[in-house]
């Protein structure tokens, strides 16, 4: 690590057994004092958890299915509004999910289903166009 390298940079450019290790170490922290807050704290163990397993099983082939680059875009963005509505200060957790997302922007974006490929890329177009905002349903483009 050199002194001009961020942390977003060591994120975006640490292997994905790393990146999977982290995720499974890192604490949530919320004070539990109603019940907004233990349900936010459960939300968040829970997007952790998922994380964990999906990351656990990318081969490091420096690519990242499309449905999951943009639900995780989604879901992260989704958790960080839930956070400021509540009040509730960003903790391990939330900022290092928001510096993964740059690891995700560096990956090579595949498709499974091809008939869907079409709707992916439309979807992925809106997120990136909305600067990684979540991107409400719309009926049709």
């Amino acid at each position: 690590m050199t002194n001009k390298q961020s942390i977003r940079e060591i994120v975006a450019t640490a292997d994905w057994s790393t990146i999977t290790q982290t995720i499974k170490q890192l604490k949530i922290e919320i004070p539990e004092k109603d019940h907004k807050s233990r349900r936010l704290k459960k939300k968040t163990s829970m997007i952790k958890m998922l994380l964990y397993e999906k990351t656990r099983n990318l081969n490091g082939d420096n690519s990242i299915d499309c449905a999951f680059f943009v639900s995780a875009i989604k879901t992260i963005r989704k958790l960080e509004q839930e956070y400021t509505r509540e009040s509730i200060k960003k903790e391990e957790t939330l900022i290092f999910l928001s510096l993964l997302l740059e690891k995700f922007h560096k990956q090579k974006l595949t498709v499974k289903k091809h008939m869907a490929t079409i709707e992916e890329f439309r979807k992925l177009k809106r997120v990136v166009e909305d600067d990684y905002q979540t991107v409400p349903k719309s009926d049709k483009d």
